[in-house]
């Protein structure tokens, strides 16, 4: 009987010192919820700011297009040489704006693996005091429904790229 309950004793401890141990990681994590939370901020204004210049690139694009029209309708030539090469000069920028998405994707797939550490340390302490994870993971909020990869995102400039030399 001794000798069980020294065992138990034993496993306990050991038990305590893994929970410790996860305590302990788990609290490093916490200067990374706020590089977390900057970068999120970070990607939610570049990408304001990038939507913002596309549609005012866009709208003046459009602008030029209009004027070029009219300029071919009364056989300005000249100025319709112009206005194509400075359309296609603001749609390279539009472009070149949209390419800058690519970073916002990396800061938030940068989010996301911190974010996925956290919830293995999590369940991790969960595990060690006998916590069962209620529902599953596919009932979980947090769970991202549509994940985009970083060949997602190459693909998709990549296109765009084809698309504008074709």
């Amino acid at each position: 009987m001794e000798l069980n309950l020294i065992e138990e004793v034993k496993l306990l401890l050991d038990s305590i010192e893994r929970f410790k141990a996860e305590l302990f990681s788990f609290s490093e994590k916490r200067k990374g919820f706020l590089a977390a939370s900057n970068h999120i901020d970070t990607a939610i204004e570049e990408s304001e700011e990038a939507v913002k210049r596309v549609i005012d690139l866009v709208e003046k694009t459009i602008g030029i297009l209009n004027e070029t029209l009219s300029a071919l309708g009364n056989g300005n030539i000249n100025l319709a040489e112009r206005n194509v090469l400075e359309s296609v000069n603001l749609l390279l920028l539009v472009v070149s704006q949209l390419e800058f998405q690519d970073i916002i994707a990396q800061r938030l797939l940068k989010v996301k693996g911190f974010l996925a550490d956290i919830e293995k340390n999590v369940l991790r302490i969960a595990d060690l005091v006998g916590v069962e994870e209620a529902g599953g993971r596919e009932n979980s909020e947090l769970e991202w429904k549509r994940e985009i990869s970083q060949s997602g995102v190459d693909e998709i400039i990549d296109s765009m790229r084809k698309e504008d030399e074709g």
